[in-house]
């Protein structure tokens, strides 16, 4: 079940919000003002939010900025609600990542169309970027012996030529030996780092389920010299 969060400062038009979208099977939250609608977004997370331009105090732009701050609240979808629907005000909340405008009034008809596209494209968004960790995921654990073995293999033969032969080595290649255990151990300890990185942005992406934080997530485990 979708959770929709509405921020409308006329209750009257909360109260039909709220009884239209739970009747059409929505789990509806509801905020009269910007600051306690962006609380509740940031607390609970919607998968959408249906805003007030007008809200008193501070305008619905400016939540829209405030969410588009928060790496927890970014990717969720925004309909903008206006009386004023003039060009200049459009563009500006387009431009601040608003994904729909609706004037009022509006039907019932419109307002659910409007959600249902943006749930839908949301719904496709989520499933692109779980097939991109997947896919991700299959990668690595195909990679990650050989990525990991590269390195060891030279900080293994490098420390077992030093423990063979130390007392007839000269200086020059014992420095020689210590400099390549000390190059395999970083690249060892960046690809730890690296592996660390992808297991923390896994862990998000799961616990938010919207999906951009994984775009940058191929380049973890490129080729090192």
């Amino acid at each position: 079940m979708p959770t929709i969060l509405v921020i409308e400062d006329e209750s009257a038009i909360l109260e039909i919000l709220f009884d239209i979208l739970t009747a059409h099977g929505y789990k509806v939250l509801t905020a009269l003002d910007a600051p306690k609608g962006m609380e509740i977004a940031t607390e609970r997370l919607p998968d959408l939010i249906v805003c007030d331009v007008g809200l008193p105090s501070l305008s619905g732009h400016e939540v829209l900025r405030h969410l588009k701050k928060n790496k927890d609240t970014v990717a969720i979808p925004l309909i903008f609600l206006t009386e004023h629907s003039s060009p200049e005000d459009v563009r500006v909340g387009m431009e601040l990542g608003a994904d729909d405008y609706l004037a009022k009034p509006f039907s019932t008809r419109r307002l659910l169309r409007a959600i249902d596209i943006r749930l839908k494209k949301q719904a496709q968004l989520k499933e692109y970027y779980e097939g991109a960790l997947e896919q991700l995921r299959q990668n690595i654990t195909m990679s990650l012996p050989h990525e990991f073995r590269t390195p060891l293999v030279g900080i293994l033969g490098a420390s077992e030529f030093l423990l063979a032969d130390f007392e007839n080595l000269e200086s020059g290649m014992v420095r020689e030996l210590l400099l390549d255990i000390q190059q395999s151990g970083d690249r060892l300890h960046q690809l730890i780092q690296k592996y660390l990185s992808f297991v923390q942005l896994q862990e998000r992406y799961l616990c938010r389920s919207n999906g951009p934080e994984i775009l940058e997530a191929p380049q973890l485990f490129s080729s090192q010299k």
